[in-house]
């Protein structure tokens, strides 16, 4: 019933779209990666940081067996939410990190309160750009607080009906009903509010983009189309394919790489 009335009058998306082969705008991968997966998941911090190394604000160095990452004195207006993922990649003013580092990022960056704060401006982009029925942000908080009392709710039952009703086990049933729909708001509180009719018309545009990035046709690295495109199919969740169409091309080392040896 919830579901029901959380949907029932959302726009459907259509599913058999043409591949497209120009990015539909330039969307901020974060901001994709909330269109496309109806939350804000790891790979919108990972896109995020591709872009900014495909922009040449991060440059990686490669010494061998260790590669360590560095950001590059530009003039690139960052976003907010960007200049906090950078800060939280070079932490405690390091000049460089490592690949270590960047990994334990991308496995703590759910909990951490940095990134807490990341999403909540990635929430209000996607709010402001009319791509969702209401805000995605202030929805999600609702939920959780509804579920996080619901389920004290239960326990409170729980308690006074083993106190009252020892003997009656059917005066727990209602406490279980409290605690199921507690658990269920709590999960359903990571899911976005239904899509806008543009929301739906720029996901669709998207949708299309990414049958390309999986398509199998030639695709020669013209300009550099592989990193050009990576950020996006990291947010589409489609990287694995679309940089196997490149891994048997000649590349040059692009310029925010730099390496002892040879690429």
């Amino acid at each position: 019933f919830y579901l029901h009335l959380r949907y029932k009058n959302s726009v459907r998306i259509k599913r058999n779209l043409p591949p497209a082969n120009k990015l539909p705008d330039e969307a901020l991968p974060s901001l994709l990666d909330l269109l496309y997966q109806g939350e804000i998941t790891e790979s919108g911090v990972s896109a995020t940081i591709l872009d900014l190394i495909k922009k040449e604000v991060v440059i990686i160095v490669d010494k061998g067996e260790v590669i360590t990452f560095g950001r590059k004195n530009t003039s690139a207006h960052l976003l907010s939410f960007e200049e906090k993922i950078l800060g939280e990649l070079f932490k405690q003013q390091k000049i460089k990190t490592n690949l270590k580092e960047l990994k334990k990022i991308e496995e703590e960056e759910l909990i951490d309160p940095i990134f807490e704060k990341v999403y909540h401006e990635i929430y209000q982009i996607g709010s402001s750009k009319g791509y969702f029925e209401r805000n995605p942000y202030r929805i999600k908080i609702l939920n959780h607080l509804m579920g996080i009392i619901l389920f004290l709710l239960s326990i409170v039952l729980y308690v006074l009906a083993i106190i009252f009703f020892p003997a009656n086990s059917l005066m727990l049933l209602p406490p279980f009903g409290i605690t199921v729909a507690s658990l269920l708001i709590l999960y359903l509180a990571r899911i976005i509010p239904p899509r806008t009719p543009a929301g739906k018309t720029e996901l669709e545009r998207w949708l299309s983009f990414k049958k390309y990035l999986l398509g199998h046709h030639p695709i020669t690295d013209e300009n550099n189309l592989a990193l050009k495109y990576l950020p996006q199919a990291e947010a589409l969740g489609a990287t694995e394919e679309w940089i196997g169409h490149f891994k048997n091309l000649p590349t040059e080392p692009p310029s925010f790489y730099v390496s002892a040896s040879p690429y």
